[in-house]
Order: C-alpha cells, then sequence, then structure tokens
C-alpha cells in the first residue's frame, strides 16, 4: 500500500508538470520544446531566416525552439531544426550559427515578452512575412509543445552560450615577463610582480591550486593558468603582502623546512637588498624570523638571511586580456543522456579534462596539436559505482530525497542530470527509474 501510494503521488507529480503555461521566464525548460506565438501567427526557421506562418505545427522541427539559461542570467533562443540562434543584426533577425544573448522583458500580456538583442528591439515587419528589429514592440509567446528537445542539439546550444559567454567576457593571462625591479624604491602598492629564485635554474614561484602550497617551475606565457605565477603586491605599515590574484589568497604561512602555503591571512614581509647577489632581494617574514626561501622544487623557510638559498629578483608582470587563446568546451553524455557543459581554457594546448561532481570524464576524441579556435569536446561519462547508483543528490546516503531530487529531473526542473540517477540503469532517465529507485529504498 505505501509502495503504490508513493508511485501515484510521483506520477501525479510528473503529469502535472508536463505542459504548465509559461507565465514567467524562470519556467521554462531547457529540455523542452516550445512553439513562439506573436498575434499573427507562430514563429518558423526557413534557411537562415525566421518568418511568421499562420498556424502552430509541432511535428516540425524548424517551428521548435529552445532556451538555455546561463550561470550568470544570459538567455539564448535557438531553432531546434536549424540549430542556430535567434540573433540581432541592423534591420533583420537572420538565424546565427554563433549564439548571441537575448535580454527579455515581461509585457503587458501575461505570459507574453519583448525580446532585444544589443541595441534592436525584436518586431514583425508590415508584411507580417518576416521578424525584424524595429521601434514597434512585439509580445512573443512560448507554448510547451510536450517535446523533449534531443539531447545533443541541447548541448550543443549550450556549449556554444558558453563559449559566447567566454567570448564576451575575456579573462586576463600573463602576457609577457616585464622589466627587472632592481630598486625597492620602484615597487607600488598593487603591482604585480614575478618572483625568481636566482639559483635552482632561474625558476619562477607560482601557487599550486590543489595543495595550496607555493612551488618553483618555469614560466610559461600566454596560458590562464600561468596567472598562478603572478604575485600582487600590498603596502602594509612598514612591509608587504603577497597576494596570489588567480585565486584571490595570500602567502599566509611558512612551515620551517616544509612549505610556504597561501591562504585568507595575509603575512607581512620585509623585503631588503641580498647581501651578496646584485639586484636580488630577501624576503622577510615579520613576526615569524623566517625567510622566503627555495629548496629544489618547493619554497620552504629558512632562517639564514645570508644564505643563497633567500636570493629572489623582482620582474614586473604584464597582465592582459585573453584574446590570443580560446576556450575549450565539453560536451558530456553517458548512453546518450546529456549531463552537460563544461567551459575550460587551455594551457599550453593540453586542455585538463574536467569532473563533474566528482566523477571522472574521459574524451572520446584525440587531443589536436593546437587548438586555432574554440572547440567543442564530446566526452563520456566514466560508469558511476554499484553504491552511487541512486544517491541522484550525491549525499553519499539514498533515501526519499532522492527520489524527489529524480523527479525534479525528470520534470525538467534540474539542469543537472548524473549517472546515479540512471537507478536501472537503461540508459534513459524516466518513470522506471523512480519505481526502482523506490524498490531500491524499500528494500534496505
Amino acid at each position: 500500500m505505501k509502495k503504490s501510494f508513493l508511485l501515484s503521488l510521483l506520477l501525479m507529480a510528473v503529469a502535472v508538470g508536463k505542459g504548465a503555461e509559461v507565465y514567467s521566464l524562470a519556467d521554462l525548460d531547457v529540455s523542452q520544446a516550445y512553439l513562439i506565438r506573436t498575434a499573427s501567427g507562430y514563429l518558423y526557421a526557413n534557411g537562415s531566416s525566421t518568418y511568421v506562418q499562420s498556424s502552430a505545427n509541432s511535428s516540425d522541427l524548424n517551428c521548435l525552439w529552445g532556451t538555455y539559461e546561463t550561470q550568470y542570467g544570459e538567455r539564448v533562443i535557438y531553432n531546434v531544426g536549424m540549430g542556430s540562434f535567434l540573433t540581432g543584426n541592423g534591420t533583420t533577425c537572420p538565424l546565427r550559427a554563433d549564439a548571441m544573448f537575448l535580454d527579455m522583458l515581461p509585457a503587458r500580456k501575461r505570459g507574453t515578452w519583448h525580446m532585444m538583442c544589443g541595441d534592436y528591439v525584436l518586431g514583425l515587419s508590415s508584411a507580417s512575412t518576416g521578424i525584424q528589429f524595429i521601434e514597434d514592440l512585439t509580445a512573443f509567446a512560448f507554448e510547451p509543445t510536450g517535446k523533449t528537445i534531443p539531447v545533443k542539439t541541447m548541448g550543443a546550444a549550450q556549449a556554444k552560450a558558453l563559449m559566447a559567454h567566454a567570448k564576451a567576457h575575456p579573462r586576463q593571462m600573463l602576457s609577457a615577463q616585464g622589466s627587472l625591479i632592481t630598486s625597492l624604491t620602484t615597487l607600488k602598492d598593487g603591482m604585480n610582480v614575478l618572483l625568481q629564485k636566482v639559483n635552482n635554474s632561474g625558476q619562477f614561484v607560482y601557487e599550486s591550486q590543489g595543495s595550496r602550497q607555493l612551488l618553483l617551475g618555469n614560466l610559461q606565457y600566454n596560458t590562464y593558468a600561468s596567472l598562478d605565477h603572478v604575485l600582487t603586491l600590498h603596502k602594509a605599515d612598514d612591509g608587504w603582502q603577497l597576494e596570489m590574484p588567480a585565486s584571490g589568497r595570500y602567502v599566509a604561512d611558512i612551515v620551517q623546512s616544509v612549505g610556504i602555503y597561501t591562504g585568507d591571512d595575509p603575512l607581512t614581509f620585509t623585503f631588503a637588498a641580498h647581501a651578496s647577489t646584485a639586484n636580488a632581494f630577501t624576503l622577510l617574514a615579520q613576526g615569524t624570523g623566517q625567510y622566503f626561501d627555495g629548496t629544489g622544487t618547493t619554497c620552504v623557510g629558512w632562517w639564514d638571511g645570508s644564505g643563497a638559498n633567500t636570493a629572489y629578483k623582482f620582474y614586473v608582470a604584464e597582465v592582459a586580456d585573453d584574446t590570443a587563446h580560446f576556450p575549450v568546451v565539453y560536451d558530456c553524455y553517458h548512453r546518450g543522456k546529456h549531463l552537460g557543459v563544461q567551459l575550460v581554457y587551455d594551457s599550453s594546448n593540453r586542455p585538463t579534462p574536467p569532473t563533474f561532481d566528482g566523477l571522472t570524464v574521459e574524451s572520446r576524441t584525440p587531443w589536436t596539436a593546437t587548438f586555432t579556435a574554440a572547440t567543442i569536446v564530446t566526452v563520456e561519462y566514466v560508469a558511476a559505482t554499484d553504491a552511487a547508483i541512486g544517491d541522484v543528490n550525491n549525499d553519499k546516503q539514498i533515501t526519499i530525497a532522492d527520489v524527489t531530487a529524480l523527479v525534479n529531473i525528470i520534470l525538467g526542473r534540474a539542469t543537472d542530470t548524473y549517472n546515479s540517477a540512471d537507478v536501472n540503469q537503461d540508459g534513459v532517465i524516466s518513470i522506471a527509474d523512480v519505481t526502482a529507485l523506490v524498490n531500491k529504498i524499500l528494500k534496505k
């Protein structure tokens, strides 16, 4: 009785959730295909242009539209059949292969919206045979069709939206090694610098993101990751604090003969000219009596301020926006089920494969020697362990909360889909997985 009652409630939730009216942009489901209606008809894609048709036809993919909103609140609308995006381009509104973001504001009638792209407003042409960007506002409404967008089409749209965001918001990178600093009087608050150990092959200090430890290594230009080598100087009374701008952390701790670590609470250093090396300096941590030192490939604390190991040189770090290198977008599936996309920047043209919720992904496509443009790489989930199957919310236990999370995935209320949600391991996440999960919980 308990089992059948629970299943009935879940089935009712699924039935009620499908095909709901769209009265808020938050109601738009990224996995749901929509018809877009105006007072004159429905939007239809024909080649590189979009046209208004007089009647709906949900069986024609060129009549169906998908939506996607990035984590930054940017929204794109794309045609399911053409795989192209609704964009603004002066007086006309073509479909474009690359994503451009739309602003959407509520119109007078509930459940309708005005659309803007850049400086243009989306409206109807006088002949009502096409759409173009004009001053007269047109109200657009989304009508759910009950059809699910093919996962690869949806994934490609998300990936292109992420790439569009990356291009619109350039990341900073280390562009060049600047001039050698020969006098401490030239140091300024907020200056970006590189710190080079005089001996040990002239290696530079960088932050290990995993262990938060400072290490010594070779410098690489033109990569986002090389910001790990940059230190920002901050004046602090009679000393200096060292911030790692790539992470926002500071040089925060020195463990003698073990390592120098980064954290939120900065150490304050006194800089002084080195006793025997020209244009080199020592870094003394005030209050600890320990010097910033390098041994092998590790930065450690040292007591002897006159030793050769404490000699460091400062160079100006020239930082610029990343315009020479491109992002790589991973479009992830498991048994044909879309799991999401993740964008990373290449590091010496050797991207690091992303992880999803602690599980590793592996590439189906061999790495190329160089990336000359933004690239979408398809990757495959490594199967979850048997213990993880059914742990939909990833809290390391299987409870009724996982049933709720699974229903939300089926209803499209959750944008992330995990391998653990495919409880019966048939490659499709559906109501059958709810039944399997309930059985698994009841047998515990």
